[in-house]
């Protein structure tokens, strides 16, 4: 060949080779070739060379992972990738469950900068989410924006997301290039404990995930390491056909020997009652049902082993027990009555079917017979007309009849005149025959809602009932909603759990906002201050105050009330409630929420208040029932009940068999 020739063909060479180079480079600058994030071990330092890997002043992170994967929730991903001289930037990324398979989603960005292939590795289809040569422009920005979808299954595992991030200096060539390479491991959030740390005026949520069609059910403690253990309260949901159709909140209580409930058993309602024994021996319980008159009638017993739970209604086993020899129907039943040989917790509930075949949950109150007091009892919430009725519950716990009258006060404070099971007049009186109770409740009849708050007064020498009033609201014919506030006595400073989500001014499907009811049951008027705070203890910067007439009532949702600093759209704390008089003023809290229905339906479930002059000494608070799939999931939360309380210590959840009972929970 002449020398001629031998130049010409070198100079093709080099030519295609030349090509061929920026064919390559071109390439990558549009997207890595899949698998180069170290899944299997590779990098792009195969082809980016001069520098080993994680070399030079630089790095390659992922933010917006949570501490551990939820079944089914979408999270807002950002790559970021970092180096002093560098003006380019790329990146992949991969998730992979424990046995190497793909794990969720990996969904792209709007803005075109980032995409998604897929790759057989060891025989599983992989998806790789990487840099576009959108993404990839010299001095463009060094962030990469995308979500990820977390698998149904919880299968998946522990979660490991291989990144790789590469820092180029934009010269085209393939030297003085940096790769930065990093795994994540994210376990999935599903455990039968959780570790709590509480400061004082903070507090902590925990919620678990309906994601099976099986109903699992048990009761869960919380024992702090040492001092009294925080207060705490469970939001128990239930969805039907994906629609949120009730909402109901009850106070996490210390185990108690004996209490009584207020029963109905009649048509579309009925009562249930869930017992846990916290203890390490068996707890023999004893119960019986008492008629209209205060007789006994229907006793019997069950065994509960250590940490187990038993729940159901009250017309069915083991509670009553249908047989020949039965000669008063439950359904005369005015109270349930139980003793214990060791402290149990217990939870109540009123269950109503309405006419579309939906299940509405309310709370009552466990009354606790080894207490009673002479002093009057505040409800700071009255609804009546515009669909609205409200039925006040009184539960005697005693043996002797307790008498009374039951106030009715508008929220400017003056008498409120209303028609009360056949009474009408701006006050109804009461007579409950002992170990009984009775339902008063208000005619409903008018077109405008008529609000305001009661107060329920013993009569002299007699003890006072238990009280819950219980607020129903009918929309076209359905009862919509219904919801509970236990009786209490007034104080100067209570604790509150209250929290946000969406647009709750425009009724937003999903979107829920807390309130707090202030019933000035004194001579005078009252200021009274709100201070809400975040679940870590810190003010929040929201602050207010209101005024309230004597004998005076407000309700209203946060958003409502003009305070010092903006209230967040979305927050989670514990609200202060108090005031300097002397009287005190009754407080309860509410939480509302717009479902999902094509025209949203408004739930209110009422929110335990929490005195902080009369803590709990107890250093272990149990929740009685917990509920989960099959359309139910419930809510924990634990917060700051006394003045420079702080807690640290353990919540453990357990099957109704006293096994472990392993919960997914955000």
């Amino acid at each position: 060949m002449s020398g001629r020739a031998l130049f010409v063909c070198l100079g093709i060479f080099v030519c295609l080779w030349i090509l061929a180079r920026n064919d390559s480079l071109q390439a990558r600058s549009a997207g890595p070739p899949p698998n180069v994030n170290g899944l299997s071990g590779n990098y792009c330092t195969q082809c980016h060379r001069t520098n080993p890997l994680n070399s030079g002043n630089g790095s390659v992170r992922l933010e917006g992972l949570p501490s551990m994967w939820v079944p089914g929730d979408v999270y807002s991903l950002r790559v970021v990738v970092t180096h002093e001289t560098a003006r380019r930037w790329g990146f992949q990324l991969s998730s992979t469950g424990s046995n190497g398979e793909q794990a969720g989603d990996l969904l792209p960005g709007p803005d075109g900068r980032t995409a998604v292939q897929t790759a057989t590795v060891n025989g599983s289809q992989v998806q790789f989410i990487q840099h576009t040569s959108l993404g990839s422009t010299i001095d463009g920005p060094n962030t990469f924006e995308f979500s990820y979808r977390a698998p149904i299954s919880a299968s998946a595992g522990v979660i490991r997301f291989h990144l790789a991030g590469n820092a180029t200096d934009g010269s085209g060539t393939n030297t003085g290039d940096f790769v930065y390479g990093t795994q994540i491991n994210l376990p999935i959030a599903i455990s039968d404990s959780r570790n709590f740390a509480i400061a004082d005026r903070g507090g902590m949520s925990l919620t678990s995930v309906n994601r099976g069609n099986a109903v699992s059910a048990g009761h869960a403690r919380a024992q702090a390491d040492s001092g009294p253990a925080p207060a705490g309260m469970e939001i128990v949901s239930l969805r039907q056909n994906d629609v949120m159709v009730s909402e109901a909140a009850f106070a996490a209580s210390a185990p108690l020997r004996s209490g009584r409930v207020y029963t109905e058993i009649s048509g579309s309602v009925n009562t249930g009652v869930a017992i846990a024994n916290p203890n390490a021996s068996p707890a023999t319980v004893s119960f019986y049902f008492t008629d209209d008159s205060g007789s006994i009638f229907d006793g019997g017993s069950t065994v509960l082993a250590p940490n187990a739970q038993i729940a159901g209604f009250l017309d069915q086993p083991p509670f009553y027990m249908p047989g020949p020899f039965r000669t008063t129907p439950v359904s005369n039943s005015r109270t349930f009555t139980f003793t214990s040989s060791v402290p149990v917790s217990v939870l109540a509930l009123r269950g109503t079917t309405n006419s579309r075949s939906e299940f509405v949950i309310a709370p009552l109150q466990i009354v606790d017979l080894s207490t009673s007091s002479n002093e009057s009892i505040s409800i700071p919430v009255l609804a009546d007309g515009g669909g609205w009725t409200t039925q006040l519950l009184l539960v005697n716990p005693t043996d002797d009849t307790l008498t009374g009258s039951v106030q009715f006060l508008a929220a400017a404070g003056e008498p409120l005149t209303l028609s009360v099971s056949g009474q009408t007049g701006p006050q109804s009186a009461y007579s409950v025959p002992p170990r009984s109770s009775r339902r008063l409740q208000t005619a409903g009849t008018g077109d405008t809602t008529q609000t305001g708050s009661m107060r329920i007064v013993p009569a002299t020498g007699s003890r006072a009932p238990a009280a819950v009033a219980l607020f129903s609201l009918r929309v076209g014919g359905v009862t919509t909603m219904e919801w509970t506030l236990t009786g209490t006595r007034s104080g100067t400073a209570f604790r509150v759990y209250a929290e946000a989500s969406g647009d709750f001014t425009a009724g937003r499907a999903g979107s829920f906002q807390s309130g707090v009811a202030i019933a000035n049951h004194g001579s005078a008027a009252a200021t009274v201050n709100l201070d809400l705070n975040t679940l870590d203890g810190v003010s929040s910067g929201w602050t207010g105050s209101v005024n309230i007439p004597a004998q005076g009532q407000i309700g209203v949702f946060l958003n409502q009330i003009q305070a010092s600093g903006p209230l967040p759209a979305s927050f989670q704390g514990v609200l202060r409630v108090s005031t300097a008089a002397a009287s005190g003023v009754s407080v309860a809290g509410f939480r509302g929420r717009f479902n999902e229905r094509s025209t949203s339906n408004l739930l209110l479930s009422g929110m335990p208040a929490v005195n902080e002059n009369t803590p709990s000494s107890s250093t272990e608070v149990v929740f009685p029932h917990v509920v989960d799939s099959g359309g139910y999931s419930t809510q924990f939360i634990l917060f700051s009940g006394a003045a420079g309380q702080s807690s640290t210590g353990v919540l453990r959840f357990y099957s109704q068999s006293g096994q472990a009972m392993p919960l997914i929970l955000r």
